[in-house]
């Protein structure tokens, strides 16, 4: 992973990197990242995935499953600009057979992230996203406060 780390929030970054260095990568959560979901549509970029390896997860693509032929993700986020409008259509697609049957949707990890002010291009936001993603993933170490205002968990 090839990301520039600004000096002032290495720190911040070693902290989450830290407290998650000792997690198997078979305990590590499979994480896949929706941008729409009337119609799935799928992003992962190398910013997100280096984000998400370093957050503690295993990107899960949907192309290519987890290698049993079976989808089955233990944890989705949907990013969104406006979660208002996702609910109806984000019930509706969990409620389907092949998504009702996965691990996120059986133990209820499913996230909705504000993408109007999160998770963009912008290096200087390195650590909150970062912090942002670990807290998502591991809320029984990790907690910034992000819940509500950054991040939501839609309950199935």
């Amino acid at each position: 992973m090839d990301i520039h780390i600004p000096a002032d929030l290495e720190e911040r970054i070693n902290i989450v990197i830290h407290k998650l260095k000792f997690i198997a990568e078979d305990q590590k959560p499979r994480v896949l990242v929706m941008t729409a979901v009337n119609s799935p549509e799928y992003e992962m970029n190398e910013r997100l995935s280096g984000l998400l390896r370093m957050a503690g997860a295993r990107v899960y693509d949907a192309q290519v499953g987890d290698g049993s032929g079976k989808f089955n993700p233990d944890l989705i986020l949907v990013l969104a600009d406006h979660f208002e409008h996702l609910f109806g259509d984000l019930a509706v697609l969990l409620s389907l057979d092949e998504w009702k049957e996965t691990n996120a949707v059986k133990n209820n990890r499913i996230y909705l992230v504000d993408r109007e002010s999160n998770l963009s291009d912008d290096e200087s936001q390195l650590a909150d996203d970062l912090e942002l993603l670990a807290e998502i993933i591991y809320p029984q170490y990790l907690t910034y406060g992000g819940n509500g205002d950054k991040w939501i968990q839609f309950d199935v």
